[in-house]
């Protein structure tokens, strides 16, 4: 419809002959046409026929509890890619690659290539598409996976180390720098912060148990209505209960947000009071995609 109502306006402005009768705004006209036609033809046709050339096929469907689930998928007749811990790609579940079941989804998995090339993506039951296809996809289901895109990476930021404060889904980049840390025996220091509504809504806690074990990691829970016996952090990440958990040189570590919008525009207005720079805080917003 978008394409049919491109042309239906191009058609009008050259036919009507008001404005469009000078030459110069013909021409601006057509290379606006050409422009549009250009990058149509290569998001729905051309990068589709490229990728159908690159299928992947679905290896493991693991249910982490807390109504997400982990998809290993595997690169078939050819070596996949090479991304950086945070990034994220589209996964592709249709037929084929001109699907309409597109979806950017945070790469979870260790950004140091595993030997078959395999991804994982972290999916939280959110809508139609994670509650009813994901969980439907076997392992040697056929999909495809256009990537990887993104700056919400540690690899691009120096610094003396990181925070990573996540909710919900948003643990599933963390994971993936966590991880990586972990494969390249990477010990600065690092304190997540995780916000979950309780206890039953946190995926990957003993993960996370056991790479405080090989990493410089403080892992800090933070519900929101947690059982009354509860011995830590409770309600919303505050500037005291940053204060509490960071360490002396905070201003000198990278920050990661990832969560809910309003959490993380929440969350980047209290590390800004705190006396953290804007251009140490990165944010991913899937919903501006």
């Amino acid at each position: 419809m978008a394409i049919v109502a491109a042309g239906a306006i191009v058609i009008h402005i050259l036919e009507v002959r008001g404005y469009s009768r000078a030459a110069p705004l013909r021409f601006l006209v057509f290379l606006y046409a050409g422009v549009f036609g250009s990058m149509t033809a290569n998001y729905r046709l051309l990068r589709p026929l490229r990728m159908q050339r690159r299928p992947w096929e679905v290896t493991e469907n693991r249910d982490e509890g807390a109504s997400t689930r982990t998809l290993r998928v595997r690169p078939v007749g050819h070596d996949g890619f090479e991304f950086e811990p945070g990034q994220f790609a589209w996964l592709i579940t249709g037929s084929t690659p001109w699907s309409s079941q597109r979806h950017p989804l945070s790469i979870s998995s260790s950004a140091e290539r595993a030997e078959n090339g395999a991804i994982e993506f972290s999916i939280k039951a959110l809508g139609d598409w994670s509650l009813d296809v994901v969980p439907r996809l076997t392992p040697r289901a056929r999909v495809w996976v256009d990537g990887p895109f993104g700056a919400f990476t540690t690899d691009r930021k120096s610094g003396q180390g990181f925070v990573l404060i996540a909710g919900g889904i948003g643990i599933a980049p963390c994971r993936s720098m966590l991880l990586t840390m972990r494969d390249r025996g990477d010990r600065r220091h690092v304190v997540l912060f995780y916000a979950a509504h309780d206890e039953t809504r946190i995926v990957f806690r003993n993960e996370l148990e056991a790479l405080r074990e090989t990493l410089n990691l403080e892992v800090v829970h933070v519900f929101e209505q947690p059982r009354a016996d509860w011995p830590g952090e409770r309600g919303q990440i505050t500037v005291d209960l940053l204060r509490r958990h960071l360490p002396r040189q905070f201003r000198q570590y990278g920050y990661f947000v990832c969560g809910p919008p309003p959490m993380m525009d929440a969350v980047e207005d209290t590390l800004v009071n705190l006396g953290v720079s804007r251009g140490f805080i990165d944010t991913e917003r899937f919903h501006v995609v």
